[in-house]
């Protein structure tokens, strides 16, 4: 079982890789950038974490531990929370704004992924 005060540390600061993601893709794409934006989406991330934590427990609990695992559920959880957030449950909706979230909540998971690291537990 992973460590309690390492899915704390992992669950504090992998949120943070959601504006940072936002700013590194709109910042030398020359796109859009707003640190409103940055600041709404990390409150979002840590919204997002209170759901997003437990099911990466989950998958701990069901040796599934690898990297691509945890991206995956990530991308899924990324998705769903924007499709939510977005007031549809319909991602295909707004296509490219579904696609971002998706990122989003990969990158956070295999960041929350790096620090806890449930593939060493135990060990």
């Amino acid at each position: 079982m992973t460590s309690w005060p390492r899915i704390a540390v992992g669950a504090l600061i992998a949120p943070l890789l959601v504006p940072a993601t936002y700013a590194g893709l709109a910042w030398p794409t020359g796109g859009f950038f707003s640190v409103d934006i940055a600041l709404q989406l990390g409150q979002f991330a840590y919204g997002a974490a209170v759901i997003a934590v437990p099911v990466l427990l989950w998958l701990e609990r069901r040796s599934h531990t690898t990297l691509q695992s945890h991206a995956i559920a990530g991308l899924a959880l990324g998705v769903a929370a924007g499709a939510l957030a977005t007031g549809t449950l319909n991602p295909f909706v707004n296509l490219q704004l579904s696609v971002f979230d998706g990122l989003c909540g990969a990158v956070a998971s295999a960041g929350f992924w790096t620090i806890v690291r449930p593939d060493r537990a135990g060990t």
